[in-house]
């Protein structure tokens, strides 16, 4: 999966949740948990190999962090926040951490 992939699946499945899809679902390669957390926010999980990536989107930001070790698993926030890096395109700012995630390996 390429990073315009990513962002285009990750968009996709943060614009269905919006709208009112209520139980978890798939577009593309992500897996999306709409809602579900007892908070609120809406998780998006792509895996590829080993590499586990989750956006999760709240009420006034999203952030993307990702699983590190199998033996002993752990998510690590990836960059700055969607806020924090004021990106006006969320696509532009999934492109970017993914970009980050893949130069990482």
């Amino acid at each position: 999966m390429d990073a315009k992939q990513f962002a285009s699946d990750v968009t996709a499945g943060l614009v269905k949740a919006k709208i009112g899809q209520k139980a978890v679902f798939s577009v593309g390669g992500a897996e999306v948990f709409p809602a579900t957390q007892p908070n609120g926010e809406t998780v998006v999980r792509v895996t590829e190999g080993r590499t586990s990536v989750v956006v999760v989107q709240t009420s006034k930001d999203i952030f993307v962090k990702q699983r590190t070790n199998d033996t002993d698993p752990r998510d690590i926030q990836v960059g700055p926040t969607y806020v924090e890096l004021g990106c006006g395109d969320i696509r532009d700012f999934l492109e970017r951490a993914w970009n980050s995630i893949q130069a990482a390996h």
